[in-house]
Order: structure tokens, then sequence, then C-alpha cells
């Protein structure tokens, strides 16, 4: 029976070992696929030296760089805060009302 068992166990291993070459062999496949149908098509293009220079931050004469940021909301909250405090102009004016208050009681 321990035979049998083992034996049983030596073909499943042997069945799921030939089916993982299988899905390596497919996805292989598949990279080499696209490298020699795509890739390479695109690498021989006239486009590809600008677009692999653009890649590289390689500009031509008169092209700048435009840089776009998202403010996340916590970001947003902060500089919302920031806003609400009072500019030094604000507290220097605060600062002589209250020393004229004081000067006149």
């Amino acid at each position: 029976m321990l035979m049998a068992i083992q034996i049983y166990m030596n073909y499943v291993t042997i069945i799921e070992s030939t089916e993982l070459i299988k899905k390596q062999n497919v996805k292989v496949q598949e990279e080499i696929d696209y490298i020699n149908n795509y890739q390479l098509k695109y690498l021989d293009s006239n486009h590809a030296k600008n677009f692999l220079a653009h890649e590289n931050n390689i500009l031509k004469d008169g092209e700048t760089v435009i840089v776009f940021q998202w403010i996340k909301n916590e970001e947003k909250a902060e500089i919302i805060e920031v806003q609400k405090e009072d500019s030094p102009r604000d507290e220097w004016k605060q600062y002589f009302s209250q020393k004229r208050e004081k000067n006149t009681q």
C-alpha cells in the first residue's frame, strides 16, 4: 500500500511539473513573439530615434519639459490652513491697534 501511494505521488508530481513547464514555455514564447513582432519593428522605425531621445531627456531646439503634479487631498488641506494664517501686515495692524487701544484707555 505504501509503495502504491509513493508511485501515485511521483506520478502527480511529474504531471504538475509538466504542466508548469508548458505554462512557462507559453509565456516565454509570447515574450519572444512580442519582441519579434512589435519591439524590433519599433526600433527599426524612423520615429524610434526621436522617441528614444525623448525618453532619455534629450530635447530638440525649441522644446521644453512641462511637469504636471496633482495635489493630494492632504496637501490641499495644508494649503488652505496656510492661507488662513494672518499675513505679517495683518499682524502688524493688530499689534498697532492693540497699542492704540491701550494708550487711549
